[in-house]
């Protein structure tokens, strides 16, 4: 299997999960879900942001598939200096957010695939980007795969 085949498989897989995790209908409720609307509410904004200045610092080199393009040019400034995957990350932030609005199993369970599918995909990722990139190696030691160190 290609490289861009195996990410094209991987992008299904991970809609297929996000589909499951905003889909699947809501059975039952926590008990503070006043509670639990207010914070999945108050995660909604970083998320969303995260996600906006993301896509505004990538550009070009934006894409799903986990194969870099062949003229990407490798990002370490914005929300990339302190996250190599913000959009991931505000994706599993986003996914917090529905399950606190849900409160099911089933959410809970997609959520989890989609961390550990992400996890892959990020070093599958990093892989390619260190083979074409030399300097990718210093930025790994720097900067945190999903969520940032504000300390040092």
């Amino acid at each position: 299997m290609s490289d861009k085949n195996k990410g094209n498989l991987l992008v299904a897989v991970q809609f297929l999960l996000l589909a499951g995790l905003i889909f699947t209908p809501t059975m039952l409720v926590w008990p503070i879900q006043a509670a639990m609307d207010v914070v999945g509410v108050a995660l909604l904004i970083p998320a969303g942001l995260l996600l906006v200045f993301a896509f505004r610092d990538l550009g070009g080199s934006l894409t799903a598939n986990p194969v870099p393009k062949e003229d990407n040019r490798l990002v370490t400034t914005g929300v990339y200096k302190r996250i190599r995957h913000p959009i991931y990350t505000a994706i599993l932030i986003l996914g917090v957010a529905q399950v606190l609005f849900a409160g099911v199993l089933p959410h809970v369970i997609f959520l989890i695939g989609l961390y550990f599918l992400f996890t892959y995909k990020a070093k599958w990722e990093e892989q390619l980007l260190a083979a074409q990139h030399p300097e990718y190696a210093d930025y790994l030691k720097r900067t945190q795969r999903f969520f940032p160190r504000f300390w040092r």
